[in-house]
């Protein structure tokens, strides 16, 4: 800490700088050896703060907003190392600067990463919500970005995934059917398609509305010519027709029978857990058992 006690005394001065001035520009740079030695020494808390009073220095001083916010990222990359939550004041102090620089892929960026951040910590379970805003914030910087388009795609895809997993069912829908189209009408990415088009009708299952599913199926299929023959397609119809029917035996057999060729990803299983729960009830079944009339290694959806 040495060399921050001794920049810490260069901005309170002496006598002289009555007549010279406070020297920002020395305090800015032993702050910031200061802050380079610190995390070396992994005290990232600490080093954190000597870059966030680099900063402030280049703000006195009337240096550069670029400069001020690359102090503002690097105290958040130290302080994302002991928590991301305690990185994001200062993620947002450099996304400002850099928004009102025009910066907006730098910008775009750097939500994208805080976002993937969150994702990847125990906020992602306990506030699905935050993690959407970023994902959000990300989309909105990447629309003003013109080559920006494949992040785009990324973060709408993952804004779509925590909407759905904070109960906001119809904006996901409607962001996995836009992403449908989209991929549609590029020929490298046409495939994705019959699976962004299956995860919003997984949803629109959840959401319970039968006629809904009917419509969304038949949209899907005209857009998509391929969707009604894929398995995907072909799932979906039969699992909306065995919900209309209450028919949990066909629900459960039918996943079954995909399963056994493509495995199910975690994601599609926590939504179809929730179709299946008022089936398992009307037919009696007990929550994580089978049908009665279900074989021994027929798929089970607990």
């Amino acid at each position: 800490m040495d060399l921050f006690n001794k920049a810490e005394g260069k901005l309170k001065g002496g006598f002289m700088t009555m007549f010279t001035g406070v020297p920002y520009d020395e305090a800015c740079e032993l702050f910031e050896q200061a802050g380079n030695r610190l995390k070396l020494e992994k005290d990232f808390t600490n080093a954190a703060e000597a870059f966030e009073r680099c900063a402030m220095c280049i703000e006195k001083s009337g240096g550069a907003r670029f400069q001020m916010a690359n102090f503002h990222l690097e105290a958040g990359h130290c302080l994302k190392k002991i928590d991301i939550k305690q990185a994001l004041t200062t993620y947002e102090k450099c996304i400002d600067l850099w928004a009102n620089d025009g910066k907006i892929s730098q910008s775009a960026k750097l939500l994208k990463e805080i976002a993937e951040n969150l994702e990847n910590s125990q906020i992602a379970e306990n506030d699905a919500a935050t993690v959407e805003r970023y994902y959000e914030r990300a989309c909105d910087m990447y629309e003003m970005d013109e080559y920006g388009k494949s992040g785009l795609s990324t973060c709408r895809l993952k804004l779509a995934e925590f909407a759905a997993k904070a109960g906001n069912y119809r904006k996901a829908i409607d962001i996995f059917e836009a992403e449908g189209r989209t991929a549609l009408q590029n020929n490298l990415k046409k495939y994705l398609a019959k699976d962004h088009f299956f995860k919003a009708g997984i949803l629109h299952l959840v959401v319970g509305d039968i006629v809904t599913c009917k419509l969304a199926h038949e949209s899907y299929c005209a857009e998509d010519p391929k969707y009604e023959s894929s398995r995907e397609g072909a799932l979906y119809k039969t699992l909306y027709e065995t919900v209309d029917a209450e028919d949990h035996d066909a629900f459960v057999n039918a996943l079954g029978d995909y399963n056994d060729i493509s495995p199910l990803e975690p994601w599609y299983v926590n939504y179809l857990m929730i179709v299946k729960e008022p089936l398992a009830k009307a037919a009696g079944v007990a929550p994580g058992g089978k049908p009665a009339a279900a074989a021994a290694d027929d798929f089970d959806l607990s």
